[in-house]
């Protein structure tokens, strides 16, 4: 599969993760796990928008949902807002086979 997003690194050493625009104007983005021969050399192209061919190894879904928080009312209201958070992340690992900047920087 080819895939064109932005490439930035991962949390770890060494590990690089692209934001593709999902297809059909959504509006969403895909999140690639990057993996590759070290001859690709992707930290040089971190920041950079990217263009990436490759292998799709696996596809994870991560639900996070994150307690209800109680807020205390506004004055001269009543009953108590609560606020309540959930993350849905999709992650696909693919393994890149090939890269090509397409010459423009990532919108940060």
């Amino acid at each position: 599969m080819t895939v064109t997003g932005c490439l930035k690194s991962g949390v770890a050493d060494n590990t690089f993760v692209l934001m593709a625009s999902q297809a059909g104007g959504s509006g969403e983005t895909a999140t690639f796990q990057l993996t590759g021969p070290d001859r690709l050399n992707l930290r040089e192209y971190v920041g950079q928008r990217v263009e990436v061919s490759g292998t799709l190894r696996a596809e994870t879904e991560v639900t996070s949902s994150g307690g209800a928080v109680e807020q205390k009312p506004a004055k001269g209201t009543t009953g108590t807002p609560v606020i309540e958070t959930k993350s849905d992340v999709d992650i696909k690992q693919l393994t890149v086979s090939s890269v090509k900047p397409t010459g423009s920087r990532c919108d940060e």
